[in-house]
């Protein structure tokens, strides 16, 4: 059998671990909202795996059954598949909060009402024109040049939903007052904004200080706010989860 012939039956190996990783993992993680850029590097990323699945079959130059190169066609992608998963799903956890800690951070819908009395006490809710000059941070964040590269490469999404939350109120106007007030106190030093609702139960405008943050640095810039004089009930709050939440 010809060497042409050998790696074509190896790259259709190769196609088996590679399709069924696509449907199963890839177009939840990877190919959405994919890039130019992303696209390119997912490219990358499956012309490297049938490489490797080429370069098995060559090796093993004595083999001619076309069974057992189609074989040896499927290891190297599916071993490559699972170290990659398995890297991303490992990073990805190193950022995320505890396990238990999060649902207590993103209470269950039969909960939001709870969480609403604790915010700061205003006149009434606010207007339905009123939201339209808030933020909507359940817009996601634009990845940088690197986090598109991993992305496309191994399927690394940054889990960079969480924001610093000073304090939340039922009208538009305290809270761009607080956000006024934090601005007036530290300058540049945070980025202060102002999101709007989410809807539903849900009837808050939050004043925050961070945004599209890791947890770990989500509780970093919490604590450095808290030592700088800002109230010990800065809290993280993952807008995302939230509305999972309201909508279960």
């Amino acid at each position: 059998m010809e060497v042409r012939q050998r790696l074509l039956i190896g790259c259709l190996g190769a196609l088996t671990p590679i399709i069924t990783n696509l449907l199963v993992v890839d177009l939840n993680t990877t190919l959405t909202r994919l890039s130019v850029l992303e696209g390119m590097t997912y490219g990358i990323r499956l012309f490297a795996l049938c490489a490797a699945a080429c370069v098995v079959v060559y090796l093993n130059s004595d083999e001619e059954r076309p069974v057992k190169l189609f074989q040896l066609g499927i290891m190297a992608p599916a071993l490559l598949t699972s170290l990659i998963n398995g890297a991303a799903i490992s990073i990805k956890t190193t950022g995320q909060a505890p396990q238990g800690q999060t649902a207590a951070l993103l209470p269950q819908k039969t909960e939001i009402l709870a969480l609403i009395g604790r915010a700061h006490a205003d006149p009434a809710p606010a207007a339905s024109g009123e939201a339209s000059a808030a933020k909507d941070c359940l817009l996601p964040a634009e990845l940088s040049t690197t986090q598109q590269i991993f992305k496309g490469l191994i399927g690394l999404v940054p889990d960079n939903k969480w924001y610093v939350v000073i304090g939340s109120y039922a009208a538009l106007a305290s809270a761009n007052q607080d956000a006024s007030e934090i601005r007036a106190r530290f300058g540049t030093k945070y980025a202060v904004a102002v999101c709007k609702p989410l809807g539903g139960p849900d009837v808050q405008f939050r004043v925050v200080i961070g945004e599209n943050l890791t947890y770990t640095d989500g509780t970093r810039l919490k604590l450095d706010a808290i030592a700088a004089g800002l109230p010990n009930s800065t809290w993280l709050w993952n807008p995302v989860d939230m509305v999972k939440a309201i909508q279960r």
